[in-house]
């Protein structure tokens, strides 16, 4: 496995199981830059655009319990580099809310700053624990399923690289896909049931 891989599954890992505050991108997003400075700036949500906005309502469709959250921090990461050779700007936005008896619950939506094209959108609101967990064949289509949802018929050119299990132990379970495109993949996490978890576009450079 490659430590690209072992790094997504790590980090997938700890997000779905921990309701503390997700983990940003600033430090991946430096290590990310290679000749040129990478720049953090700030926003509010009020300065979204309209790309901006109607990405987060594509992944509110498929991830409803984000439709309860507040918008806490609005970031752009600029000038990273992708592994085409382009650089692009990252606008990352992160969402609250706190379901009455529970610890908050987080949510973290990656796009680019220009396009509004998504890039990853990840989900801490806990994990089923149940007895059931979608065979390999169902959790592929699933996960096809949220491709074509957010990426049309851009997600016809994805191949299933790999399909992984996760049993932890408490019993909750859950089920990474990954789908190969030819200069990146993307790793799509469900729960036992098929919900979507995260969807994250490996796409840019690592150092």
């Amino acid at each position: 496995m490659s430590k690209r891989k072992a790094l997504a599954y790590t980090l997938m890992a700890a997000l779905l199981l921990s309701n503390s505050a997700v983990l940003t991108t600033e430090a991946a997003a430096k290590a990310s830059s290679t000749e040129e400075e990478v720049i953090s700036k700030k926003l509010k949500a009020e300065d979204l655009d309209d790309n901006a906005k109607a990405t987060l309502e594509l992944v509110k469709e498929v991830m409803p319990d984000m439709k309860k959250y507040d918008i806490i921090h609005v970031r752009v990461y600029e000038n990273l580099k992708t592994r085409n050779g382009d650089r692009i700007d990252q606008l990352e936005v992160e969402l609250m809310g706190t379901p009455e008896g529970e610890k908050p619950h987080h949510a973290l939506i990656r796009m680019n700053a220009k396009t509004g094209e998504l890039i990853g959108a990840e989900i801490a609101n806990g994990l089923l624990k149940s007895e059931e967990k979608l065979n390999e064949e169902e959790a592929t289509k699933k996960g096809f399923e949220y491709l074509k949802h957010f990426l049309g018929e851009k997600a016809d050119i994805y191949e299933v690289s790999e399909v992984r299990n996760y049993v932890f132990g408490d019993g909750a379970k859950q089920i990474l896909v990954i789908y190969t495109a030819p200069d990146h993949d993307i790793y799509v996490t469900m729960d036992s049931e098929g919900e979507l978890k995260a969807a994250k576009k490996d796409m840019f450079i690592e150092e």
